[in-house]
């Protein structure tokens, strides 16, 4: 990495910080009845998406909500818990001055093609008992 490029990252790493704690505050600031807008892939095909409600299960959880957090989506949890697992790792690496933010290793992509399949049965099973918000 030449001193210009490593001059350069900082900055763009600060401007993905700065919006993922954006990202990470909205659902203490917006009640779930309150999120305006809509999954795009409910509006046009007309059936609800694997991820349908996880935005909603994740701001009932903040709110205090369990019940209907899992009501909405039972991996609400799971998608507050690493986002802010995200945020910790990228805003302590940057203060720290790491220069790899790589977490592309083999245990997160592994984990990552899980859930994803998780979620894809999960989604199959609430359109057979057709509960997809």
């Amino acid at each position: 990495m030449n001193d210009e490029t490593a001059r350069k990252r900082p900055a763009r790493w600060w401007v993905f910080v700065v919006l993922l704690t954006a990202g990470m505050a909205l659902p203490f600031l917006i009640e779930v009845g309150q999120i305006p807008w809509q999954c795009t892939f409910k509006r046009l095909i007309g059936i609800g998406c694997p991820g349908c409600g996880l935005t909603r299960s994740v701001f009932a959880l903040v709110h205090g909500d369990i019940a209907e957090s899992l009501r909405f989506h039972v991996f609400g949890p799971l998608a507050l818990l690493g986002g802010l697992g995200l945020w910790g790792y990228y805003t302590t690496a940057l203060i720290r001055g790491r220069e790899s933010f790589n977490l592309w290793g083999r245990g997160f992509t592994l984990t990552a093609i899980l859930l994803l399949i998780g979620m894809i049965v999960y989604w199959v099973v609430r359109l057979c008992l057709n509960t997809v918000p």
